[in-house]
């Protein structure tokens, strides 16, 4: 999205950029994370929730348009999002 990378190079974050829906809640998957960030804080770990990596970054948060942050965990959701 180009929306998110303008925000990470330009936002004044130090550490990269995420959607946020209309709810406020961030979209952990749908973000643009500084590299040499997420490679320090992978430093001898294994498995666990993306969130509970990059929840406390200073992250600058882009508000979803339409449906960029439509909650999308079956094919019927997919159908469901796409009209068929």
């Amino acid at each position: 999205m180009p929306r998110l990378r303008s925000a990470a190079v330009g936002g004044g974050s130090a550490h990269g950029a995420v959607l946020v829906d209309a709810e406020d809640r961030p979209q952990w998957l749908a973000a643009l994370y500084r590299s040499a960030v997420l490679r320090d804080r992978l430093v001898g770990r294994a498995g666990g929730a993306v969130r509970d990596l990059v929840a406390d970054l200073d992250l600058t948060h882009v508000r979803a348009s339409g449906t960029e942050a439509a909650d999308v965990d079956t094919w019927a959701d997919l159908e469901a999002l796409e009209g068929r």
